[in-house]
């Protein structure tokens, strides 16, 4: 059939033959097809950008797109299980890329991938609509008016790599940074049952650990900034470990680990990914303010101590960075912090983060006020209560 085609088609257009992507019945690999596509598309970006031509070159060949590769390295590492790990504890991976023009969701799980590549940048007619202008105003931890944050979206749609110069210019970068991956997370549940996000309930699926990487999160003041924006935007269920890929290197090891499979999972585990801390999510149906979780910690060096933790509220757990530590955890009967339901706790075993190790008891959805002095006081709390 292959020279059949070529014979037929060739004279008429250009002809890619690429791989069966069903090569069993019920067994679907999209694997070789998602290659070929990968290579069709850096070759036509080749044609139009002679320096990418010449870089390809340099790099003898190896070129991919950001999704390919992110998708690659997720799809690899998701499926490899940590020692003595059981089929009921594995846990999935999961890979977020906040770019200017575009948003990248790959997740792994259970030897099921899928990535979704969601454009930041809308048409000129659309933007002007602004749809999610209201949605990313209530996300805005400054005060600014309705008014001004329909200005800043229109000014990102005209310069999308335009760097914040003031305090309200970032709030609204962030605020946008969570409400565009919001869509993304929701694009990419409505085509992958298993992913387990819903918008009103958050992220159920359990993925350790979470890789985020992009300017929005790389480039804040504070690492305590890009962790919010994950947790506000992902309201995961369970426990959960963030890594920033702060040097943009996920991408670069889709591409290496062809050659050299080892090397990604050795430098994963080094210090080229910032740990952000390990996130405790402590989900309850209890009133605002009633206590929802005990937690004692007991560091590799130093005294034992116990936290208690109220509805709503952000606890951070001041642990210096690196440093192994065990969590005894007593959730009330109507709090759920991932050990099979509510009720259920247990003991765990972490290891530290910059941040330390994260509380977070404010519910699933996020409740914001509706007060707009409200509001901002209580997103601004929260990061406090994250960054200090």
């Amino acid at each position: 059939m292959e020279e059949s085609m070529r014979r037929r088609v060739e004279p008429l257009t250009k002809l890619v033959i690429a791989p069966n992507p069903q090569p069993g019945f019920g067994q679907p690999d999209f694997a070789p097809l998602q290659r070929v596509l990968d290579r069709e598309v850096t070759r036509i970006w080749q044609q139009h950008q002679l320096d990418l031509h010449d870089l390809s070159i340099m790099a003898d060949g190896l070129v991919g797109t950001k999704s390919f590769t992110i998708d690659r390295m997720v799809r690899y590492l998701s499926q490899a299980e940590p020692e003595g790990a059981s089929s009921a504890s594995k846990s999935g991976l999961l890979a977020i890329d906040l770019g200017g023009g575009s948003i990248v969701v790959s997740a792994g799980l259970n030897g099921q991938h899928r990535t979704v590549v969601l454009p930041t940048r809308e048409e000129l007619s659309e933007a002007f609509l602004n749809r999610d202008c209201p949605e990313i105003h209530r996300w805005t931890s400054e005060p600014v008016s309705r008014q001004e944050a329909d200005q800043f979206l229109c000014n990102a749609l005209l310069q999308p790599r335009r760097v914040p110069e003031t305090l309200r210019e970032l709030a609204l970068t962030q605020a946008k940074a969570r409400v565009d991956l919001r869509k993304a997370l929701r694009e990419c549940s409505h085509h992958t049952p298993w992913f387990g996000y819903d918008p009103e309930k958050g992220l159920a699926g359990h993925f350790e650990p979470i890789v985020a990487s992009g300017a929005v999160l790389t480039q804040t003041s504070n690492p305590a900034q890009a962790l919010l924006i994950l947790l506000d935007s992902l309201q995961p269920w369970g426990i959960a470990t963030f890594v920033l890929d702060q040097h943009h290197i996920l991408p670069m090891f889709g591409l290496i680990g062809a050659i050299e499979p080892i090397l990604p999972v050795q430098v994963l585990n080094s210090e080229a990914f910032l740990n952000l801390g390990c996130v405790i999510n402590a989900v309850s149906a209890a009133p605002e303010g009633e206590s929802v979780i005990t937690v004692g910690v007991k560091p590799e060096t130093g005294k034992s101590y116990t936290v208690n933790v109220l509805k709503g509220t952000l606890r951070r757990l001041v642990i210096p960075p690196g440093q192994a530590v065990v969590l005894d955890l007593d959730p009330k009967p109507k709090t759920d912090v991932g050990f099979g339901g509510k009720g259920q706790g247990g003991r765990i075993r972490v290891v530290s983060g910059v941040l330390g190790v994260v509380i977070d008891a404010r519910g699933r959805p996020l409740k914001l006020a509706e007060d707009d002095d409200a509001r901002i006081d209580q997103l601004n709390r929260w990061m406090w209560s994250v960054g200090n």
